[in-house]
């Protein structure tokens, strides 16, 4: 356990972007390669040993709550009945004495470095708040940060206009706070990291800095991102648990099936597949560069290639929704 640390991870998200998947599925529920997004998260913030883990939680509550009392780690769920923004979202994980710093994660990302650097330089360097980050391209879906020449923030921007061809510096959605920083957010009120937070800590003359990440990253904001996620981790571009499946090699590629997963007579797979859940493939079809989730099927005798299916879990005693 690491002394005075706390974590907060944010799982109260919608996902609009990635409807139809999200219409009855908080985000954070996603597979990648039969583990959730929320579960690999709680992973990689459990690893850097905090003293208490809080899940802040708001669009489908109650499915989250139900997935957690079955998770290998110890986690609180407390539910924002009002949204009040990422950062004003911290005050979910309420007054702590022996605080010395809070890592807030978002718990709908995918990505593979390790946390314990971030808390350690944030310690060191003595911040207010420090950003992970990364470089990336196409940066006006992100908050956008400016740095100077002492490695300190200067200026943040929330999704701003800038070209997509270019490359920024961006939050990755991964925060480190000092108590100082988490007790200028004020209640009851929309707030954001680089839109609120690090302007304000900035115009006060608090230290705000960065801590670049390295490893495999992604915001998994939409189901090419989601498609594209689970084909990354079945190629080992990330650190993956494949547990309960297994795989099927061929000479143009390999196929992931998950334990719960149906695959019929004479089924051929070409390039890299991932059947995640209950998904079932008939009789003589062909699945090429195709990710299979939930309780989605292809027909017998049929054909997908390059394609994204899913289906969530059928209603009782009803058909599918």
């Amino acid at each position: 356990m690491t002394a005075g640390l706390g974590a907060l991870v944010l799982a109260s998200g919608e996902g609009r972007r990635l409807r139809p998947l999200t219409a009855e599925v908080p985000k954070p529920l996603l597979p990648v390669l039969g583990e959730t997004l929320l579960d690999r998260t709680l992973d990689k913030v459990a690893a850097t040993g905090p003293q208490r883990i809080v899940v802040g939680l708001h669009y489908r509550a109650e499915l989250v709550i139900d997935h957690l009392a079955s998770s290998r780690h110890t986690a609180e769920a407390r539910v924002e009945e009002t949204l009040t923004g990422p950062a004003g979202a911290v005050r979910l994980y309420g007054a702590d004495p022996d605080l010395r710093a809070l890592l807030v994660v978002s718990g709908d990302l995918l990505f593979d470095d390790d946390l314990g650097g971030l808390v350690e330089h944030h310690l060191a360097v003595g911040a207010a708040m420090t950003f992970a980050t990364r470089r990336v391209r196409r940066a006006s879906r992100f908050g956008v940060l400016d740095v100077g020449a002492d490695g300190r923030v200067t200026g943040a921007r929330e999704k701003p206009s800038v070209p997509d061809d270019e490359e920024y510096l961006v939050s990755a959605g991964i925060y480190c706070l000092s108590p100082s920083a988490v007790d200028v957010i004020p209640p009851d009120t929309t707030f954001d990291f680089a839109a609120h937070l690090a302007p304000h800590l900035v115009q006060r003359g608090a230290p705000v800095h960065t801590f670049s990440l390295h490893g495999y990253w992604s915001d998994v904001g939409t189901p090419e991102a989601l498609r594209a996620a689970n084909l990354d981790a079945l190629q080992d571009m990330l650190t993956s648990r494949k547990d309960g499946g297994h795989t099927i090699r061929t000479d143009e590629g390999l196929t992931w099936v998950s334990e719960q997963a149906a695959v019929g007579a004479d089924v051929t797979f070409r390039g890299y597949n991932a059947l995640v859940g209950p998904v079932s493939v008939g009789d003589g079809a062909t699945v090429t560069d195709s990710v299979l989730i939930g309780h989605g099927s292809v027909p017998a005798r049929s054909a997908l290639s390059g394609a994204l299916a899913w289906s969530p879990e059928p209603r009782r005693g009803g058909g599918a929704r």
